[in-house]
């Protein structure tokens, strides 16, 4: 199975995860948004080639997570898309710090899992910092520019203030990133934040089907808030 493959397959079984927690509940996109902000600092580890590029599994599902909050900010309120990335951060941290705190016991000659665990959870501050900072960046950049737009346009052109959103914001991040973390590390940074950006982009663009189909009764919550809460 090709990579591209898997890609796709991944991005339709996110999309609908989403669509699903939507339905089900503000709590349940709230915990979904912890997952993939936890998982996604995981999967930045893996690397492969995608449409000839050299990207990083923890961008595919980071691009999710901006998923998640639109339709928190679309159908719910801007208050309620912060505190789902407020809450998200916090439970990336307490992860982060939780695996230190693993990888500090002294394992005995029954232990097998000490070598991966120190690879996957071995703490790189510049990286983790940078993740962190990009991710409060970006995330609140979408949801403010998510409301601006649909205060200029009310409840039309869900395509633009999703896209348009989520391109920007995602722009932001992927600079602000790029350059906290390997800037002077003997990267290119130029190539890094184009092929980064790219990807990121095309999710973006897939999504919105997506966002459209969370207007059908059968993804539709059940939870909404008023739309004079949702402009706030």
């Amino acid at each position: 199975m090709s990579n591209e493959t898997v890609f796709f397959l991944q991005m339709i079984f996110c999309f609908t995860c989403v669509l699903i927690a939507n339905r089900l509940g503000y709590a349940y996109l709230v915990a979904l948004v912890s997952v993939m902000a936890v998982v996604m600092n995981l999967f930045v580890i893996k690397q492969f080639n995608l449409f000839g590029l050299e990207i990083t599994g923890g961008n595919i599902l980071y691009a999710n997570i901006f998923v998640a909050t639109d339709l928190i900010s679309e159908h719910r309120s801007r208050r309620k898309s912060h505190d789902a990335v407020m809450i998200g951060f916090f439970t990336s941290l307490f992860f982060l710090a939780i695996t230190q705190f693993a990888l500090w016991y002294h394992p005995n000659h029954l232990d097998f899992a000490h070598g991966p665990m120190k690879v996957l959870f071995g703490f790189v501050p510049r990286i983790v910092a940078s993740s962190m900072v990009s991710y409060l960046i970006a995330q609140n950049l979408d949801i403010v520019l998510f409301h601006a737009i649909r205060n200029r346009t009310g409840a039309r052109f869900l395509w633009l203030r999703n896209n348009g959103a989520t391109l920007i914001a995602q722009l932001v991040d992927t600079i602000v990133f790029s350059i906290l973390a390997f800037a002077g590390a003997g990267y290119n940074l130029f190539d890094m934040i184009l092929f980064t950006y790219l990807v990121k982009v095309f999710v973006a663009l897939c999504d919105t089907p997506f966002v459209y189909l969370s207007y059908l009764s059968v993804f539709r919550p059940t939870d909404r808030t008023g739309d004079d809460e949702n402009v706030q």
